[in-house]
Parts: structure tokens; C-alpha cells; sequence
């Protein structure tokens, strides 16, 4: 059975702090599923964050230099 992420991200445990994830430009991030392989981003790409939206990432992959954009729904 699954649970969804809003479920599980409720929960309470005792000693663990809740999670939350701050990103700032300049920071470095790698996505872990496969995401569009023809584009170059799967799992293990080394991006670096360029512009933060309300909905999207604005990442330059650190190997090809090549700018992207990461959006969310």
C-alpha cells in the first residue's frame, strides 16, 4: 500500500526534526530519478542552481554547461 508524501511528511518522530529543504542559488544538486535522459538529466547529473521560481529551477549542468529548466507542478 502507498501512502501519499503529505501523509508521511505529518508524521511525528520522536528525536528526528522535521524535514525541510531550502535551496539557494549557487547551491549544487543532483536529481535522483531519470528525468529526461535525452536532455542529459538522470540520476547522478551534478547541476548548479541559477534562478529559483515559485514553480521552476533554473539549473546549468556543471559538466556540459548547458541551462535548463525544472518545473514543478
Amino acid at each position: 500500500m502507498l501512502y501519499p508524501s503529505k501523509l508521511l511528511n505529518s508524521l511525528p518522530f520522536p528525536r528526528i526534526p522535521n524535514h525541510v529543504l531550502k535551496l539557494t542559488v549557487g547551491m549544487p544538486v543532483m536529481p535522483l530519478p531519470n528525468m529526461n535522459q535525452s536532455f542529459g538529466l538522470y540520476n547522478g547529473t551534478s547541476m548548479m542552481i541559477i534562478q529559483l521560481g515559485r514553480r521552476f529551477i533554473e539549473a546549468q549542468q556543471e559538466q556540459m554547461g548547458e541551462e535548463m529548466y525544472i518545473f514543478h507542478e
